[in-house]
């Protein structure tokens, strides 16, 4: 995966725009990635000719026939296409550690770095993969370069064209849930601190994209106040000791954000009060590093879930990033 990572990182700040490359399977590439597309290469094995037929019938199948029927198409004509579309098959059937196999060879032998739409897609389902397996760890990292990719996939399309149009996949979204739903589940705050030391300390994502990974603390505060609640209390205790722990020098950003619900400026005020809450509780702790944490609100302008309809995604987007981008107060982020 560090090969991939180190050649990926030089595509993301040089690339800029979303690889047009197109498919040599007649569009095949196109239909099976639902509301994202995935072109590839052409393809150069004479065993790919005619298969087309073949492929869109066996997506149409379900269950274990249809991971068969793609297991023996991946066989004849092995490219990023079929193999992407074993892997989700394989996802589909509660296979994790199939599918984990075909991605980690999809990503060796198949992926397009220069193709930031079948990058994403390809980490997307890793951390479907992942969550499946119960590796909250893993999944979050796969979670964090998809994510990231969607978003410089974003940034270029305004840089070029004066507006974003891609959007993330509904499946993608659902998997973002997943893995942010169990973070934020109490019995889980071991896991979370071990991702805290992991992003603070530096890590291989960091390492290798220059990009320092944002995490959302789902720190619990009394209802409309910036007051913590006792799990609240717990989690910011968590941070603490991570960051006592941790021997760099970077800088820490506490980023206050509220759901969608009620007034500007009542959400742009309450997000500063609860970043700066946590803020205080960190320095209680830690009070030779102030020069080194700040904080700071920005309301309902940057959900996790944009135009949530439901409970659970207004809940995630109530939160407290930890940024380690020193610049990550000054612009709303993508």
């Amino acid at each position: 995966m560090n090969r991939f990572l180190t050649s990926f990182a030089s595509h993301i700040r040089l690339c800029g725009v979303l690889c047009r490359s197109c498919c040599s399977l007649v569009g095949v590439a196109l239909m099976f990635t639902a509301n994202i597309v995935v072109p590839t290469a052409a393809l150069a094995q004479a065993s790919c000719d005619g298969i087309n037929a073949e492929f869109v019938a066996a997506r149409a199948m379900e269950g274990t026939a249809k991971v068969e029927a793609l297991r023996g198409i991946h066989a004849r004509c092995t490219t990023f296409v079929t193999s992407y579309a074993l892997a989700v098959a394989r996802i589909q059937v509660g296979d994790f550690d199939a599918a984990i196999a075909t991605l980690k060879e999809t990503e060796k032998n198949q992926l397009d770095v220069k193709n930031l739409g079948a990058v994403a897609a390809v980490y997307g389902r890793f951390a479907e993969a992942y969550m499946g397996r119960g590796e909250l760890i893993a999944a979050h990292g796969s979670m964090t370069l998809a994510q990231a990719t969607y978003q410089q996939i974003r940034k270029s399309e305004r840089e070029q064209q004066g507006e974003a149009k891609t959007k993330n996949p509904d499946w993608f979204d659902k998997a973002r849930r997943a893995v942010e739903s169990q973070l934020a589940e109490p019995k889980n705050l071991a896991v979370v601190a071990q991702l805290l030391k992991k992003n603070v300390g530096g890590d291989v994502v960091s390492k290798s994209f220059g990009i320092r990974p944002a995490i959302d603390l789902r720190i619990k505060f009394e209802f409309a106040k910036a007051s913590l609640t006792a799990e609240g209390r717990e989690l910011v205790e968590k941070l603490v000791e991570v960051i006592h722990a941790d021997k760099g020098e970077g800088k820490i950003l506490l980023i206050g954000h509220t759901d969608e619900q009620g007034t500007a400026r009542v959400n742009d005020e309450l997000s500063k009060e609860r970043a700066k809450t946590v803020l205080k509780a960190v320095l209680r702790g830690l009070p030779n590093a102030a020069a080194r944490i700040k904080s700071c609100g920005k309301g309902a302008r940057s959900p996790s879930f944009a135009r949530a309809s439901s409970e659970q995604d207004h809940a995630l987007n109530r939160r407290v990033e930890l940024s380690f981008d020193s610049k990550a107060c000054e612009n709303n982020p993508i």
